[in-house]
């Protein structure tokens, strides 16, 4: 039997990635000529609705506001990275969805359909993902699965 022990903080977030997401290629919604009327992306996003008006129409549902439909104004296209990571498991997804600011805090775009919580992109290239984007994740999320820094 053959074991793979992972124990190095890099190997854990490369473990991460590989096994919390998958990857999407854009294009399978991009190539589609309607695909912004049910496609957005957030890119700034503090948590607060007042802040984020002119980003997001809210409405009040109870005693809670809740969005309706999302396009940051100041984004007009489709992320440059074509792939989006979207998350493989309840989890990781509603949380994602539930700490939207730290994911965007993390360098990553959040993917939108018709107002959920759809998926990851990000809007560059030449560098590391998994040091830019997916560890600050890993630690935004609390996990500690490995031995060593």
């Amino acid at each position: 039997m053959l074991t793979r022990t992972y124990k190095t903080k890099d190997d854990c977030v490369d473990l991460f990635i590989n096994d919390d997401f998958n990857a999407v290629d854009s294009t399978i919604v991009t190539d589609f000529p309607d695909w912004t009327e049910h496609w957005g992306f957030v890119t700034d996003y503090d948590g607060d609705p007042e802040d984020d008006r002119d980003d997001i129409d809210w409405y009040d549902e109870g005693d809670e506001l809740v969005w309706t439909y999302f396009w940051d104004d100041s984004y007009t296209g489709a992320p440059m990275w074509n792939t989006w990571f979207v998350p493989n498991e309840g989890f990781l997804d509603s949380w994602c969805e539930r700490n939207l600011k730290k994911v965007i805090d993390c360098g990553f775009v959040a993917v939108m359909r018709d107002g959920e919580f759809y998926g990851l992109a990000v809007n560059g290239c030449g560098y590391n993902f998994r040091d830019a984007h997916f560890t600050p994740l890993y630690d935004a999320l609390g996990i500690k699965w490995h031995e060593f820094e």
